[in-house]
């Protein structure tokens, strides 16, 4: 009988430390599910501040040209010779047209080709307008993919420690299970 008592004890300990793995595995599990759930909640915070850097340092640069442009230090001077010279050509681009409207004022130009010029302008300035609509539906559109990916990210995380959860649950059947039959064959072996 000392035998018999001596492998249900040891049957029981193997059991218990059997359970106790499995539930150290699964709470690790668990555990390691929500530490990549955090993970990925900071990078999607680095992005958005790495998006509002990159906004502040536009700002930042358009503010150092409006104070320093004319008078830059020597590491920025050649942008703003750069700078300097697209504001010129903007300048030339802008009396062009000012002047083509002079003359479609002043009646240089026939009633035929005032309309003309005028719905080229016109359709121009529509070209803009939509040309800015759809820069903006761009922008919202990248920053939806942005929320989309986050929003799956975090899913993802919250679905990988729900399946954690289960693993521990399924674990701790598992072993009340093994329990239970190493328990009925001690019972009918000790019968």
């Amino acid at each position: 009988m000392a035998d018999f008592n001596e492998v249900k004890q040891k049957a029981g300990a193997t059991a218990g430390y059997i359970a106790e793995k499995s539930v150290g595995f699964a709470k690790n599990t668990a555990s390691k599910a929500k530490q990549l759930r955090q993970i990925v909640k900071h990078k999607t915070s680095i992005g958005s501040e790495k998006e509002n850097m990159k906004k502040n340092f536009i700002q930042l640069g358009r503010k150092y040209y409006e104070l320093f442009g004319s008078e830059p230090d020597e590491r920025l001077q050649q942008l703003c010779e750069l700078i300097a010279i697209d504001e010129s050509k903007i300048k030339d681009h802008e009396d062009s047209i000012n002047a083509i409207r002079a003359e479609m004022k002043n009646g240089a130009v026939q009633k035929n080709q005032e309309k003309e010029k005028e719905m080229i302008i016109d359709l121009t300035e529509e070209a803009a307008d939509t040309a800015e609509e759809k820069a903006e539906e761009i922008k919202d559109a990248v920053e939806n993919v942005i929320e989309d990916v986050k929003e799956t990210a975090e899913n993802a995380a919250e679905n990988a420690e729900a399946s954690a959860a289960d693993i521990v649950n399924k674990a701790e059947a598992e072993v009340e299970g093994a329990v239970e039959k190493i328990s009925e064959i001690a019972d009918n072996i000790s019968e």
